[in-house]
């Protein structure tokens, strides 16, 4: 989906109007990055459940439950491309 020529092309544009040109997936990929980049240097929040794929890399959290669902996850993933 494009936006309108008129509007500004950022990632804003690409969460609230879906635009994905290239200038929109550009600028959200930068957004992402640095959010988990800050999350990566802050310490882990408590509310935060140890033990799931998305801890390990959205927070950057290596305890043995977090790689091991990680390990877990990247089987599935390659089982399921090799299919």
């Amino acid at each position: 989906m494009m936006c309108p020529p008129e509007h500004k092309h950022n990632a804003s544009c690409y969460s609230n109007c879906g635009c994905r040109c290239p200038a929109c997936k550009y600028a959200n990929r930068l957004r992402m990055r640095a959010a988990r980049e800050r999350r990566k240097a802050s310490p882990i929040p408590g509310f935060v459940a140890h033990g799931k794929d998305t801890t390990y890399l959205n927070w950057g959290c290596r305890c043995i439950p977090c790689g091991a669902a990680h390990s877990h996850a990247m089987a599935e993933y390659h089982r399921r491309r090799k299919a």
